[in-house]
């Protein structure tokens, strides 16, 4: 039966929303969306001349240059974020603070573990450059997924008066409790035209989430509660209310994406064939995040025509308040919600390569299979023609006369040169380094340095394009996915994991298990840098900066520098965005100590220089001279630095035991408290 659709003023708020949005879309990038799907297909667009009728003896070749371009920088993308086995980098907003520090560093190998077993992080890393280079932007949803089961169970217990009774008891099983991340297809996300271009997410008042559902998990949430993250039920429908109260939400966009069939809105189910298969049916639900009155709210609508759950202010459903849902970019554009990816910086000069190379080809068939003028109305064999057989015969009555061959011209090498021009233009804007390119640029390819310095811009634009992926789209990403773990994470394995792996209550002297040391401010980083997509290069930098950080510290007098900043300004300018991680704890350093094995390894040296140099007695008496001073020093210093570490240990000692002295009273207290509260618990019970 066909449900009636309801006036309700949030489901009116849902629906205007709606509509604006896919109007402005349509209107504005639909186009440019499609384009560039069919390209990374290696497919000409729909509308292309190609495609017409025209065109259907032509030669219609895509050379896949969108394509190379792409699976290129996702090579890239892998050799720059999973080169390394950490994926990111957590630290404290106050490193003086030992609290913070071990939060950062436990919620570091938390993040870690859930990237590396939980989340198939492989797949939406490399998807998420994929969408943006094709798309434009790309979309993340992130969530905490948890499932759980309850089972019924009568057992039989001894009231107090010693009568059996049976007693019904739920026992609860966990299926799922671990954070999600799924990649939004762009089509299937709503914002308002005028949100702002640095954060269109967080800056529009209205977000809508399209979420194709089976049926029979439709029904499922009904009527269920999330018990853990405080989600509402959904209000009850019957099956055929479900599918027959919405309209179809089409998209040419998903068709260009899935091919020539939508797999959600297939015609059988539009029809409302296979009655058998009514609960695995696709349907269309929004979850919409709005703000009215000076509020954040979310709720749930089916398609734009029933509601499915009442609004909820946001923070009830996602403590953190913010919505949760990251979008970013492969290209900065100012001013634009939806800045453009390689597929469209690169369309024009992929549809002229298309055209350079269909017509060479076009020029090449009829210079080896030529065509030919007939007389209308001649006895001529045309089938003979036509089929052009090798060593075949053609009859007619007037063979000079009735019939004509058309003479065409090969093709000149004008034809390949502007191919490689085309080539070098896109590889330009695209940020690749082809075969093509180095062909044509001889001058360059014929040295080494030539070839680095292809390769080099190449790689710039490579790393830039990367760079701005990680800032726009993963650490959001894993900021979200921190607050996440901050609040719902319980799994005592993975904590224990986690600490055993930071090294928690070594260093810090903490337990994984309080919740405090999750709830602490940190900040994430993702483990890329500049240089990261070239093996040897990214080796070269790491090395010259642990040389370059070597060598300040062995030269520079103890105290005069703060090593710690210098570190991170060498690795920097590396690349990275933080070395941070390569350097230890400058308390646990002793620069002085370093300074003077730097001294004995110099005297050392010049000690070998004098001895190879020796060749009377007066050297050899000022080598000796030279040795016994060497050794001098080297005694007195070594003796300065044995009382100094006396003096300290004995200091240490001294507070050690005051503090065990203040330990043991405090936990004689405690222990006389809770054995006074013990007994005054039996005391009230024996009373």
């Amino acid at each position: 039966m066909e449900a009636q659709v309801t006036k309700d003023p949030w489901l009116e708020l849902c629906r205007a929303a709606y509509t604006e949005s896919t109007s402005y879309i349509d209107s504005t990038f639909r186009k440019k969306w499609e384009d560039g799907l069919s390209h990374f297909d290696s497919e000409h667009t729909n509308s292309s001349k190609y495609k017409s009728s025209k065109y259907k003896y032509r030669s219609k070749m895509f050379r896949p240059k969108t394509r190379a371009a792409i699976r290129n920088t996702e090579a890239a993308a892998v050799a720059a974020f999973f080169s390394n086995q950490d994926v990111t980098s957590c630290d404290a907003q106050d490193q003086n603070n030992p609290q913070q520090a071990a939060s950062a560093k436990l919620m570091e190998e938390i993040l870690n573990y859930r990237l590396t077993t939980s989340i198939p992080w492989f797949k939406i890393c490399i998807g998420g450059v994929q969408d943006a280079q094709v798309i434009g932007v790309v979309a993340s949803y992130q969530y905490w997924d948890y499932k759980e089961q309850v089972d019924k169970e009568t057992i039989t217990a001894i009231d107090l008066d010693g009568t059996p009774v049976e007693i019904e008891q739920e026992n609860v099983t966990v299926l799922e409790d671990k954070p999600k991340v799924e990649l939004l297809a762009i089509e299937n996300l709503r914002i308002h035209p005028s949100a702002d271009w640095m954060d269109p997410i967080g800056t529009s008042p209205y977000v809508q989430r399209l979420v194709p559902m089976f049926a029979c998990d439709v029904l499922e949430r009904m009527g269920q509660e999330n018990p853990k993250t405080g989600e509402p039920k959904w209000k009850k429908y019957e099956l055929d209310e479900i599918r027959h109260s919405q309209k179809y939400l089409f998209e040419i966009a998903r068709l260009d994406r899935e091919g020539s069939e939508d797999r959600y809105n297939r015609p059988d189910d539009a029809d409302g064939a296979g009655k058998s298969l009514e609960e695995y049916e696709v349907v269309w639900t929004i979850e919409n995040f709005m703000r009215k009155d000076g509020k954040d709210w979310v709720f749930w609508t089916l398609g734009t025509e029933f509601m499915l759950s009442k609004p909820k202010e946001r923070k009830e459903v996602y403590w953190h308040g913010e919505i949760p849902i990251v979008m970013g970019c492969a290209v900065i554009e100012t001013n634009r919600i939806y800045p453009s990816g390689t597929a469209a910086l690169g369309g024009p000069l992929q549809k002229e390569l298309n055209e350079n190379a269909n017509q060479r080809l076009d020029n090449v068939k009829l210079v080896m299979n030529k065509r030919y003028i007939g007389r209308r109305g001649a006895q001529i064999d045309f089938d003979s023609l036509l089929r052009n057989v090798a060593g075949s015969v053609t009859l007619a009555d007037d063979p000079t006369g009735d019939v004509r061959e058309m003479e065409f011209n090969d093709v000149t090498g004008s034809s390949y040169m502007e191919q490689d021009r085309l080539n070098l233009d896109y590889d330009e804007i695209v940020g690749t380094f082809s075969q093509s390119s180095v062909q044509s640029n001889r001058k360059l390819n014929e040295t080494v340095g030539g070839m680095e310095m292809l390769q080099g811009s190449s790689n710039a634009i490579t790393e830039f394009t990367l760079r701005t992926i990680a800032e726009t789209w993963i650490e959001p990403l894993m900021r979200q996915l921190v607050l996440l773990e901050q609040m719902y994470e319980t799994d005592e394995v993975v904590l224990a994991l986690a600490a055993e792996k930071a090294q928690l209550w070594q260093k810090y002297g903490m337990d994984p298990q309080q919740d405090q040391l999750l709830e602490q401010h940190l900040t994430v980083s993702v483990n890329v840098g500049m240089g990261a997509t070239d093996p040897v290069q990214k080796m070269r930098n790491f090395v010259g900066g642990i040389r370059a950080y070597a060598e300040v510290a062995s030269s520079i007098p103890p105290g005069t520098l703060n090593m710690e900043e210098v570190g991170k300004e060498i690795f920097g300018r590396m690349g990275y965005k933080d070395g941070e991680r390569f350097l230890t704890n400058q308390q646990q350093q002793d620069p002085e100590k370093m300074q003077m094995q730097q001294a004995m390894q110099e005297m050392q040296q010049l000690i070998q220089q004098l001895q190879a140099e020796v060749e009377d007695n007066s050297k050899d008496r000022k080598l000796k001279l030279l040795v016994e001073n060497t050794k001098q020093q080297h005694e007195d210093a070594r003796t300065d630095k044995e009382l100094q570490a006396d003096l300290m240990l004995a200091n240490l000692k001294e507070q050690h035991e005051d503090v065990r002295t203040d330990k043991e009273l405090q936990t004689k207290i405690l222990v006389e408290r809770m054995d006074n509260a013990s007994q005054a618990r039996q005391q009230r019970s024996a009373k």
